[in-house]
């Protein structure tokens, strides 16, 4: 039969070792650190002029995307909101990735698309002209 126990104690963990109390008292005793409550989470710091919360930091942007991005900006590439607008009239769907690649020597962008008749595409797009250069549907 189990015996009751106050609400405010908790079972230890199941990593922590269980040792038999030493008296009959039924006094709550003190909980390892690893069982208490975890701290509650700070709220999102806000921007004094909006009280909008602020944005999470940035986080690295892979190298591809640096190489698109400084393409893009020198003219060199079209920019990926054109070439997937494009591709939205061509490919109805979802667009799940986009990866720079290079494929036979050609820079290529590679987009996975999941069709709305549920088909995964390949779409192979030269990112200086926005052309299609290859379509395959994704076996894996």
């Amino acid at each position: 039969m189990y015996a009751a126990r106050p609400l405010l104690e908790r079972p230890a963990p199941a990593s922590a070792p269980v040792t038999a109390p030493t008296d009959s008292s039924t006094a709550p005793q003190p909980m390892p650190p690893s069982a208490t409550a975890p701290a509650a989470s700070t709220p999102p710091t806000t921007s004094p002029a909006t009280n909008l919360p602020e944005p999470a930091p940035a986080t690295p942007s892979p190298p591809e995307a640096d190489r698109a991005l400084d393409a893009v900006r020198k003219g060199e590439f079209q920019p990926l909101d054109a070439i997937t607008a494009m591709l939205a009239e061509r490919f109805p769907g979802q667009i799940l990735g986009v990866k720079l690649s290079e494929d036979d020597g050609l820079t290529v962008y590679e987009f996975r698309i999941l069709t709305k008749a549920g088909r995964l595409m390949e779409v192979e797009v030269d990112p200086r002209s926005g052309r299609v250069v290859d379509v395959d549907e994704d076996d894996d």
